[in-house]
């Protein structure tokens, strides 16, 4: 059975990806990873192979939409 090739795979998401696609910057991700280890919780899920962090394509989204904000007309 082959192995699945993660790094390549468009279901996964490297640092410089999520910054690209998604517009978070770096530092975001450094808060966001901490904050998950301080409360499990948190939705920003993240793999770390080595030195290399992932982040899977779905979980991204998902931490997009639960994080929406609804403003009414008056800004709140």
């Amino acid at each position: 059975m082959a192995g699945i090739d993660i790094l390549n795979s468009t279901d996964y998401l490297t640092i410089s990806d999520v910054e690209t696609i998604y517009h978070i910057k770096r530092a975001n991700h450094a808060k966001l990873r901490m904050a998950k280890n301080q409360n499990p919780n948190n939705p920003f899920l993240f793999s770390k192979i080595g030195k290399i962090i992932l982040y899977k394509r779905s979980d991204i989204e998902n931490f997009i939409n639960g994080n929406i904000r609804r403003y009414d007309e008056n800004g709140i």
